[in-house]
Parts: C-alpha cells; structure tokens; sequence
C-alpha cells in the first residue's frame, strides 16, 4: 500500500509536465483509444447503479438527545421513536421532617427546539412504567436502537402537548398522587430509597410512547436533551420532580430524579409492510433505484443507506496493461427540490466497504491507510444551484482494478453515527436514470 501511495505522488507529478494532454475529453470505458506514447486522460461515464439498504443496528445512546415520533414514508414504511430512560440522583435526599407536606410529582421534558411536522397541531403520548431493569447487552458498552424492555401495559400518565420548538417550551407531566406521597414519605423516614441504586431497583424506569394511532403524528418527531449541556437552564432537560412544601416556606421546593448518564436512548422500529422497502431483510436486501422511482434514499432513525455498484471499474485494464490511476472522485448529488436550502442538508456522509450480504466491512480509508475517507457537502445557498457530496475514492478503484478474481466489494453510504440516531435527515438522490450527473465516478489515469 505505501508502495502504491508513493507512486501516486510521483506520477501526479506529472501533470505538470505533459501539455499534449486534453483534459476535456471523455472516453468511455472500452473504447479504442488513439496510441500515444504516454497520455494523461480524464473519464467521468462510468455507470453507477444504486441501491437502497438497511442496517439492522445503530447506537442511539450517549449523544445527550432522544426522540419521540413516528413517521410514514411512502417508500420506506412507517418509522416510530420511543424513549426509555433509568433516572436516579446525584446529591444526597434532601433531610424533611413530619410536617412535610407533598404537592405534586411531575415530569419535566424541555423541548430542545429539534421538531418534524406540523407545529400547530397537538401530539398526544403516554409514560409506562418500565417493569425489567435496563441493562446493557454482554459485552456491549452502548444502548441501541434495537434495545427495548418490557413496561407495564397501563400508563402512568398520558400527556397532550402543541410543539413549540423555537421557544423551547417545557412541558410538565402530572403523575399520580399516590405515587409521589409514597416516595416522599420514603424520602421523609428515609428508608426504601435511599441511595440512588436502591431506588434505581425499586423505580426502574420510564418509557415515553406516542400515540401513533392519532393521525396528528403521521410525520412528526420530538426531541429531548438529556441534560442541560446545550442550554443556559439550571436545570436538566428531563425531570422527575416530587414537589413538597416545608413548614413557614413561602413557596414549593422539589428534588429531582434526574436520567442516569447514558442510560437514556432512544429505540426505533420499522414497519415496512406494503411499500417496495419490505424486500429489505437484515442485512441482506438491496432495492435497486428501479423500483424506487428511480431514486435512492438515506434516512435516521430508520438506517437506510445507499449502496452503489461500478462494475466498469474492473474492466479498466482493457485500455491497456501500462496504466495508473492518478485520482478518482465519487459525486453524489441529492434531488433537487427534496431540501430547502443545501445548508440543511448533513454536513457530511459516512462511506464503508460492505459485500454481497451488505454486511459492514469496516471505514473506506486513503492509500495512507491511516486517513478514514467521508463524504463533504459543498453548496451555494445564495444561489442553491450546484450542491454535492465529493468522496475521495482512488483506493478503492485501485482495490477494485488489481483484484485477482472477481471482487464482489462496493460501497456503502449512511449518514454519520450520531446523525442516525438524534437527527431527522434524510437524502433522496435520483439515480442516473433520471439525472446523468447525480451519482458520478471522475478518474484521472496515466498511460504510457
């Protein structure tokens, strides 16, 4: 590989020293080309075929954000976000007499100005009881998106909210009486609860559901901070507080159950039944651009992807035994009319080997071999006409081209980790059936 690296410096060299070269010719792969003694040639009409694909699993905890929704895509199935969390409490509880007097037990959520839908319409979703201790897989240090834990069957709240995402609204939860007197007489003879572990077996935590049947979710997600970490408030963005009031207090004062670090994540499922998508089996399936309308998706919170195949690659030597490749560009660039502006679009895109199964074989890297390859966006929002992704693919045409057998191993494409999870992007790219120039291979090669 080093070998390899150090000649591509070389040659790039070059460049500089060839004016006979035409640069603005395009020559496709096969054709007869006019003998010279050395020529430095640049071809762009490769095809490209596209696929979409799914990842059965991906991290959604750790990233300080969960989400509630539930969305119903013509092409990839209805998607639905839950949130389970274990809550606890860092200080110690706080030292009440007799004449203690609770109030009320509520839980806070303040919206973290991340929405999806239709913010004039209200959303309705209930709070289970989560009757299995939330733990982590053997060997895993991460929640996923596939975790999930069996809850009560009957709510312990059910709450109606307007999204207010751009004043980042809170909204209070009222739990039962009951449930809190019984915390705070706990609290008050302090036993039952108290160390945080104690009440984390007691109380082992809550999941919050939408209510998917109410059609005012057909597109809409709702998100949370975990913690206070992307705002100015003095208190976590989610709560659960028992409000009481102390003997010749002028107000209510309130302790916090507060979620455990990285035990709160977000779970997601996909229905897929009735749409094109439902071929996609874990791990396996590919649906070729053909039957998607001559477009590939890439989705969170669903983990779709797009994988592509360029067979011509591995006919390359056909233009004759000397050649080298001096750079090669993947271009992929998303419909246009499927974003506002080319600056909401992800920033950028994740790029991996992956086989015939679609199984993940590990990060695109650079002839350095040390250099993880990614995808960039470039756009011009003044003008919102030419917006792409550029990947740097010369390793993996070179892998491709000196094969000694057939090499079923392509890329594939996902928005990145911590998108998938806690973001609701999505890109729609036509294939190039529908646009020449949407998915594009640039090759510079020598021969001589």
């Amino acid at each position: 590989m080093n070998t390899k690296f150090f000649l591509f410096i070389i040659l790039s060299n070059i460049i500089l020293f060839f004016s006979c070269v035409d640069d603005t010719e395009t020559y496709k792969v096969g054709n007869v080309f006019t003998e010279k003694n050395s020529k430095i040639t640049y071809v762009d009409s490769f095809t490209v075929n596209a696929y979409t694909i799914a990842r059965d699993s991906f991290v959604s905890s750790s990233y300080n954000k969960v989400f509630l929704g539930y969305n119903n895509d013509e092409y990839l199935g209805k998607t639905t976000a839950i949130s389970y969390m274990t809550l606890g409490y860092e200080d110690n509880l706080p030292s009440l007499d007799k004449k203690t007097r609770f109030d009320s037990i509520v839980l806070v959520l303040k919206q973290n100005g991340d929405y999806l839908g239709d913010t004039m319409v209200a959303k309705k979703f209930s709070v289970y009881r989560v009757t299995d201790s939330i733990a982590l897989s053997e060997d895993a240090y991460y929640f996923y998106n596939i975790d999930s834990f069996a809850h009560e069957n009957t709510p312990i709240a059910t709450h109606t909210f307007i999204p207010r995402p751009l004043k980042n609204k809170v909204e209070y939860v009222r739990f039962p009486d009951s449930l809190g007197q019984a915390w705070l007489d706990w609290i008050i003879k302090d036993t039952v609860i108290t160390t945080s572990s104690k009440f984390i077996s007691h109380f082992k935590g809550l999941v919050l559901i939408p209510d998917t049947k109410d059609q005012s979710w057909s597109t809409s997600f709702y998100g949370l901070n975990s913690s206070d970490s992307y705002t100015e408030e003095s208190f976590n963005q989610v709560e659960l507080r028992i409000y009481y009031k102390v003997p010749e207090a002028e107000t209510n004062s309130y302790f916090a159950f507060i979620p455990v670090d990285n035990y709160i994540f977000s779970h997601f499922t996909s229905d897929r039944s009735g749409t094109v998508s439902s071929i996609l089996e874990t791990g396996e399936g590919k649906i070729p651009s053909s039957q998607t309308d001559s477009k590939v998706f890439m989705q969170a919170g669903s983990g779709t992807g797009i994988k592509i195949d360029i067979p011509q690659i591995e006919w390359m030597y056909e233009l004759g035994s000397n050649i080298t490749v001096l750079d090669a560009k993947l271009i992929m660039r998303p419909t246009s009319g499927t974003f506002k502006k080319a600056s909401s679009l992800p920033d950028n895109l994740s790029v991996y080997w992956t086989d015939k199964k679609n199984r993940n074989q590990g990060s695109l890297y650079d002839l350095d071999g040390e250099t993880v390859i990614s995808g960039y966006l470039k756009y011009d929002d003044e003008f919102n006409q030419d917006t792409y992704y550029t990947f740097s693919v010369l390793s993996f045409v070179i892998d491709k081209m000196e094969s000694d057998e057939i090499n079923n191993n392509t890329l594939m494409f996902y928005l990145s980790e911590e998108s998938i999870a806690t973001s609701f992007d999505k890109l729609i790219i036509d294939d190039q059936s529908a646009s020449n120039n949407s998915f594009e291979l640039q090759i510079y090669y020598y021969t001589y």
